[in-house]
């Protein structure tokens, strides 16, 4: 019998109970109720086996993602690495300044600083006509951001003009 239900038998009948005391109904009673005790317990160990079953897929699945995850942040540490040195290399060979959409400067690299005779202090948040040089027409300028604006890039030689007045020239992009 159940163990299960035969602790409630016991509960309810006293511990001498004797299930052979029981008319025939009562019996086929208990008899039925103790199969949907077993079936009870054949489910749960089902259940059971299968979230064992599926706790081990899953714990596999998550290791297998946190070894992807840990190899992307190493892939990614290497890209960053890389991309400074790309623009470590840039900003040592080219003069290189970065404008909001308004014009204004957000970044001026140590080349356009020498070459401008501008301290970075006196660039950041100025607006780039700062080195423009007067006889530059503005149409030039107009057709230069609407390019930008279009998410297209920009080519061309600027004449500007550094700090002291003086030109030069820059091929721009």
């Amino acid at each position: 019998m159940n163990r299960l239900l035969k602790r409630q038998l016991k509960y309810a009948f006293g511990k001498d109970f004797d299930i052979d005391s029981f008319d025939d109904k009562m019996r086929d009673f208990i008899s039925r109720v103790e199969r949907a005790y077993e079936a009870f317990d054949s489910e749960k160990r089902f259940l059971e086996h299968t979230i064992k079953i599926n706790t081990e897929e899953l714990t596999e699945a998550y290791e297998t993602i946190e070894e992807y995850n840990l190899s992307l942040k190493d892939k990614i540490s290497e890209k960053k690495l890389i991309f400074q040195q790309y623009t470590q290399a840039i900003d040592a060979s080219f003069l290189v300044s970065k404008t909001d959409m308004d014009g204004v400067i957000i970044y001026a690299n140590d080349m356009f600083c020498e070459v401008s005779k501008y301290s970075q202090n006196e660039l950041l948040g100025e607006k780039h006509n700062i080195v423009r040089h007067e006889s530059v027409p503005k149409s030039l300028f107009k057709d230069l951001w609407d390019t930008i604006k279009r998410k297209e890039v920009w080519r061309g030689e600027i004449k500007n003009r550094d700090k002291s007045g003086n030109r030069y020239f820059i091929y721009a992009t």
